[in-house]
């Protein structure tokens, strides 16, 4: 015969056991892994400073290697996928072919650094079908974001765009201006245009919609803000903070790297592939349903970015 006490010790063993497999299945069950990559920015070209630009290749077919060994679903190039020359693509292209999985770009500005009248054939070259674009994979959405789109160096006048871009550039570093101490790096940023604002607010609108979370990619930091960051940060910083299914930004550009927290939302700068001539910057990400791991290998530190 069962007593009160034994009932009540098995029943409490049972619901303890039950609450630990169910905690152990969730951390078994296998995450949605993909790679995360910044700043290639290969070019024929003697080192300078720290920029080792034909090392470049080996660490990319390095990173590219760990990936596939990882089984990825996907992973994410985010910008300056050379510094500078169209043909640098061609050396990149058979390293890139290695990787078995789905290769996403985000246009940086180096990419755009070659003769003008390929300018415009710079996303096609990255395989880009649109400049920026969204998936949804595993109940979250990548979205995919152009910072190079309002600029003085990713088209020409008498493009909207060039001009659009020169105004704001001297409104931002005009006297009492945002970034009027800022210095001449901030020519090499840019921002996305009002246009592009719109579908990043309709596509956040729609994560939310469909009760998803949404990881927002691109190649300009918006925190830290300085010199490095997109123009006009507190936009962006505004946009994500409205809506709580955002739950990190992850950018390059900077190849130092950072991390920000603000208010649960996480800003993580990857470092770049290009600096040192030995080690090597890159990460195998892992998605779960309440935070994103970040496995960092060599420069790239590892972080846990626990969602909102």
């Amino acid at each position: 015969m069962t007593t009160r006490r034994q009932f009540l010790t098995t029943t409490g063993s049972t619901l303890a056991a039950g609450a630990l497999h169910a905690a152990a299945a969730e951390e078994k069950q296998a995450p949605l892994r993909f790679g995360l990559m910044a700043d290639c920015q290969y070019m024929d070209a003697e080192p300078r400073g720290n920029k080792f630009y034909r090392e470049s290749p080996r660490k990319l077919g390095e990173a590219i290697e760990t990936m596939n060994r990882s089984r990825v679903e996907f992973s994410f190039h985010l910008g300056d996928w050379i510094d500078r020359d169209f043909a640098s693509f061609d050396v990149l292209d058979p390293i890139a072919a290695r990787h078995e999985s789905k290769l996403y770009h985000a246009l940086g500005n180096h990419d755009f650094s070659v003769a003008r009248e390929l300018k415009e054939k710079v996303p096609a070259r990255l395989g880009m079908e649109k400049n920026y674009y969204s998936f949804n994979h595993g109940g979250c959405r990548f979205i995919v974001i152009d910072t190079t789109e309002l600029s003085l160096y990713s088209s020409l006048p008498p493009n909207k765009m060039f001009l659009a871009a020169k105004v704001e550039l001297e409104m931002i570093t005009a006297p009492g201006g945002p970034a009027e101490h800022a210095d001449q790096r901030i020519r090499y940023s840019s921002r996305p245009a009002d246009g592009q604002i719109a579908w990043i607010e309709n596509e956040l609108a729609a994560t939310e919609k469909a009760g998803e979370f949404a990881i927002i990619l691109g190649h300009h930091p918006v925190l830290p803000d300085n010199a490095l960051s997109l123009w006009r940060p507190a936009l962006f910083e505004t946009l994500f903070q409205k809506h709580q299914c955002a739950k990190a930004y992850i950018s390059g550009h900077n190849h130092s790297g950072a991390y920000v927290e603000s208010n649960g939302f996480h800003y993580l700068t990857l470092d770049g592939i290009l600096p040192s001539e030995l080690e090597n910057a890159y990460a195998i990400a892992e998605l779960y349903s309440d935070r994103l791991e970040i496995k960092g290998t060599g420069r790239q530190p590892s972080h846990s970015l626990i969602f909102r």
